[in-house]
């Protein structure tokens, strides 16, 4: 469509132009062979990013990238190289091309969140089997033998 060439103009065309670079073609729009390959790659990793972003949560998910100077290289890196290829690319020939190099660092980005967050849940774990509630500690105390006199 119409771009406006200001600030405000490209940063509304923000969302629309990520996600056409990063999750199209669409299925229903592939005509050939090799678009229905990269439109079944588009769908994989969709469903894969829908999939981190409901496990981990968005708002767990922005908080692990900002933590780390790494995730935020990657995680930007991809999102504006995507914006750009989604802003230039006309057709899915030359999109499915142009963002190959986006590729790696925002999977890299998912997997790394993944992994970080699955590495909280069983810390999390471990410190609560470790540690006795006040439940347990109530429970043995009235478990305990009276003393005898």
């Amino acid at each position: 469509g119409e771009i406006d060439p200001s600030a405000i103009g490209l940063l509304q065309k923000f969302p629309e132009a990520v996600g056409y670079a990063l999750f199209r073609p669409f299925l229903w729009e592939s005509r050939s062979f090799v678009m229905l390959l990269a439109a079944l790659e588009s769908t994989a990793l969709l469903v894969f990013f829908l999939h981190t972003l409901y496990k981990v949560g968005i708002w767990r998910f922005l908080m692990i990238v900002i933590n780390s100077p790494l995730l935020i290289f990657m995680f930007s890196f991809s999102l504006f190289f995507s914006f750009m290829v989604g802003l230039s690319s006309g057709n899915y020939g030359n999109l499915v091309r142009y963002k190959i190099p986006a590729m790696p660092f925002f999977l890299s980005t998912l997997f790394i969140a993944r992994a970080i967050h699955q590495e909280s849940i069983q810390d999390k774990q471990a410190t609560q089997k470790a540690r006795p509630t006040l439940r347990d500690r109530r429970n043995r105390q009235l478990a305990a033998p009276l003393p005898q006199s």
